[in-house]
């Protein structure tokens, strides 16, 4: 049973409609994947931009960094001598506490 020339034809039209629909979808999902890869460029571009900044920053704060090293190092050392001055300090003052009777002693002599 042969199919008649019509039906061929009317077959081979709606194939050609499946075919020309499958191909508009694929252009459609290819115009698509496009604008995404576009938006991600603009995206990457955009960071690229914020990583300069963010680079250019950090270098600008080294010196400040640095400055804020030297001052916690004499910070430091400033807290190391402040302990030794009150440790001398209070020693002093227990010598003198302790031997405040030898002091008022010589102090009074004197006149």
């Amino acid at each position: 049973m042969s199919e008649s020339p019509e039906v061929q034809i009317a077959r081979l039209d709606e194939r050609c409609k499946n075919l020309l629909s499958a191909m508009e979808q694929e252009r459609e999902a290819r115009q698509a994947t496009n604008e995404k890869i576009d938006n991600l460029q603009k995206v990457l571009m955009d960071m690229s931009g914020r990583m300069e900044n963010v680079e250019s920053a950090v270098a600008s704060a080294a010196p400040t960094l640095n400055e804020f090293v030297t001052l916690k190092h004499r910070i430091i050392g400033a807290g190391a001598a402040g302990k030794i001055i009150w440790a001398c300090a209070a020693g002093l003052l227990g010598f003198m506490y302790g031997a405040r009777e030898q002091i008022s002693h010589l102090l009074t002599r004197g006149n």
